[in-house]
Order: structure tokens, then sequence, then C-alpha cells
């Protein structure tokens, strides 16, 4: 947008900020140009509880092919999950956002009413907001996924045996992936995708391992 300094970025509208990056950022970009701060002065050692875990990822060019998208989707879950897990979080709401070629972006928040730490349930939920915010007629350049509304330490578990068997399958994966590195299991959509390979993602459907 041409801004360098704090005085250019406290000139520009609340509204035409909110436009380009969101009502959330384009809001804080405009309390940041105003000098306006309400957080307490703290000292550097003290640390809240995390609100809040995601990830971004601008795409290397402009996607038009909404799998494609997908597959870059489904690795940035995958890596919520992960620090999910490392942190002994889990959370409920899911939040989708997208920016097209221009960089106007989109998205959506959604309630699962329920407590989860897995990337492919996030993905699934990611997966249906895109749906509902994406103009498929313009190309992507920039996807992200959040998880807030976190929970620190034990959930409540299921006694269903098909989500047993989920919770189970995530640990051994994790704790494969602490043991031999997090290249050492990939999920097989993934095997080809430029951001797999440089991260390591885990596998559930099916699985390569090196």
């Amino acid at each position: 947008m041409g801004v360098r300094t704090v005085g250019e970025l406290g000139r520009i509208s609340k509204e035409r900020l909110t436009q380009r990056f969101g009502p959330a950022m384009g809001e804080w970009f405009w309390r940041l140009g105003h000098g306006r701060d309400a957080s307490p002065i703290r000292p550097y050692v003290v640390h809240d509880p995390a609100k809040s875990m995601g990830h971004s990822y601008t795409l290397p060019k402009n996607m038009m092919n909404r799998e494609e998208v997908k597959t870059y989707l489904l690795q940035l879950s995958e890596q919520v999950g992960i620090r999910l897990r490392k942190g002994g979080y889990s959370g409920r709401v899911v939040s989708f956002g997208l920016r097209y070629g221009d960089f106007i972006g989109a998205g959506r928040s959604r309630d699962i009413h329920y407590y989860t730490n897995d990337g492919h349930t996030i993905f699934e939920h990611a997966v249906d907001l895109m749906k509902e915010v994406d103009d498929t007629s313009q190309p992507i350049r920039w996807v992200g996924v959040t998880l807030s509304s976190l929970m620190a330490g034990d959930r409540q578990l299921s006694f269903l045996r098909d989500d047993l068997r989920e919770e189970s399958l995530l640990r051994a994966v994790d704790a494969i992936r602490q043991k031999w590195g997090k290249k050492s299991i990939v999920r097989a959509r993934l095997i080809k995708n430029e951001l797999a390979e440089k991260v390591g993602m885990v596998a559930r459907e099916a699985y390569h391992i090196k």
C-alpha cells in the first residue's frame, strides 16, 4: 500500500484498512497508526496462555485450481494441529481466511461446539468455510487457518470407537515425528506439495514413511 512510516499508516482510514486486511487486522493496523495500544506494559518474561494458534501461507503463484489450494490448506491445518498437541491445547472455533491475487481478502469463523486438536478436523471445517466465502472467479494467492477459544490441559474424551482410534493414531504419529524427525511421516496427499517438502506432515489415510 506504499506505507513506510507510522504517520503514513495513521492517515489511512479505518474503512480502507478493514477492507484490505479484514475487520480484526484492519482495526489493529488503524490503532497502531494512531498510537493506541491498551495492552498493559509487563516484563518480557511474562507470557499469557495462548488464545489462538494459526498458520498462513502466501502461495507461490496465483491459483485458480481450488483443489490445489486445498492441499496447502490441509498442510497449514496439520501444522496447527501439531502445535496444539505439542502445547497441550485444544480449541473449538475454526477461522479461515483467503486473499485473492489483488490481496483483497475474505474470511469466516465457526464454533464447532467441541474441542479438538486434530489437524484433519480443522481442515474439514476450514474447507466448508472456504466454500461459503470464496469467489471462485478469482485466483487465490494467500490462505490461512486458525483455531481459537483454546483450552489448556485435559479435555472431555469421546467413548466412540472411531474417535478413540483417531486419538490413538495422532499420539502414535506424534511419537514417530518426535523420535525420527518431522519429515519421517508425511500425508500421502502432500508428498509433492512444496510446503510439505519443507515442513513434513502427518498422514492419516495413507502414509509415506522414509
